[in-house]
């Protein structure tokens, strides 16, 4: 009998009518009321997809970037109509995570904790779909990203881990001090590689196969961050969400697989778009030499939604309410905070 890793249960979908958090602002004393999103085309599903959920891809940047040793990037595809809320608070304390939440699952694709160990999901293709009897891959980010490090979270997770209670899927695991690659495809242990500094892409299929995304994708980090002012953490993020808008496929005409399943080119694109799935929103998180990360979030498409930075929100977890009031058209009339409001005469404070 597989032992469950230590530092998760098994998670049971939220109901939908549940208060969400979105963007919690630099884990510290805000979040935003937020509500399942199904933003980025939400189009009607006009054909069922293969179950290739969470993180279709996810760039990290470890140990390459002055001040940042690890910088990672990610969209999210899905289909359309599953339910799910791109940013919330998935654990409060000790410590305290962040990341989104499919709620048809219960789970996440890519969790980030607060003391900058960051760990993301890639699943493997199927044309027939999630085998619905196994567990929630959704659990897995939340497993590794209950332990105060990397390394420290790869050797408990991993020591207890079976592959084969998971449909399979393919991770990066990482934060200050080390990354690591984590495959569990397969029957036996869970596949781990302690990787070097530089560039490390991960798309739906082992980070050491290749593919023709990994390598536009690889060639299109180069392209725009050459194309920046300069190498510093601002500029590589800028970089790196100027990729996840791009709808360049990888593979300009539909292609078949083993199965003669007819795979159209839009999927391999890093921005993707098709009938009925696509990218569902997207994510930036800045590991700092020192402190909390930072996150940035696009609750749609980065195409069409803007990444917003954390400290767009509004609502503390704990303690009152904090608004912020246009009276009039914010194009033209500033934000501004209101205090007191819980108070008898609540005043409008400059922003």
């Amino acid at each position: 009998m597989a032992v469950r890793p230590e530092g998760f249960a098994r998670l049971q979908p939220a109901s939908a009518a549940a208060v969400r958090q979105l963007s919690p602002a630099l884990f510290g004393l805000v979040t935003l009321a937020g509500r399942p999103s199904l933003t980025g085309c939400a189009r009607n599903c006009t054909r069922r997809w293969a179950s290739v959920g969470s993180v279709c891809l996810l760039i990290a940047l470890f140990q390459a970037v002055p001040d940042a040793p690890l910088i990672v990037a990610a969209n999210r595809d899905e289909r359309y109509d599953r339910p799910a809320v791109a940013m919330t608070v998935l654990r409060d304390s000790a410590p305290r995570i962040l990341g989104g939440r499919d709620e048809l699952a219960g789970g996440t694709w890519l969790a980030v904790n607060d003391s900058g160990v960051v760990a993301g999901l890639t699943n493997q293709p199927s044309a027939d779909g999630r085998d619905p009897s196994k567990r929630s891959r959704g659990e897995l980010p939340l497993a590794f990203t209950a332990h105060a490090g990397a390394a420290q979270a790869v050797e408990a997770v991993c020591a207890k881990l079976d592959p084969a209670d998971y449909n399979p899927c393919w991770m990066l695991i990482g934060d200050r001090q080390a990354l690591y690659s984590i495959g569990l495809a397969g029957a036996g242990s869970a596949e781990v590689e302690q990787l070097g500094p530089g560039l490390h892409i991960l798309e739906n299929a082992p980070l050491r196969a290749g593919s023709a995304k990994v390598a536009l994708v690889r060639q299109l980090v180069a392209q725009t961050r050459s194309e920046q002012p300069d190498g510093g953490v601002a500029s590589t993020v800028a970089a790196l969400e100027q990729v996840l808008r791009i709808h360049q496929p990888a593979v300009p005409e539909p292609r078949t697989d083993d199965s003669g399943r007819v795979w159209p080119p839009e999927i391999s694109a890093p921005c993707v778009h098709t009938a009925g799935y696509g990218t569902r929103s997207a994510m930036t998180v800045v590991v700092p030499l020192n402190g909390l990360p930072a996150l940035r979030v696009a609750d749609g498409p980065p195409c069409e939604v803007p990444m917003k930075e954390a400290e767009t929100v509004v609502v503390p977890l704990n303690g009152l309410p904090a608004l912020r009031v246009a009276d009039g058209p914010p194009c033209e009339v500033p934000m501004r905070e209101v205090t007191g409001m819980w108070d008898r005469g609540p005043t409008l404070r400059q922003a």
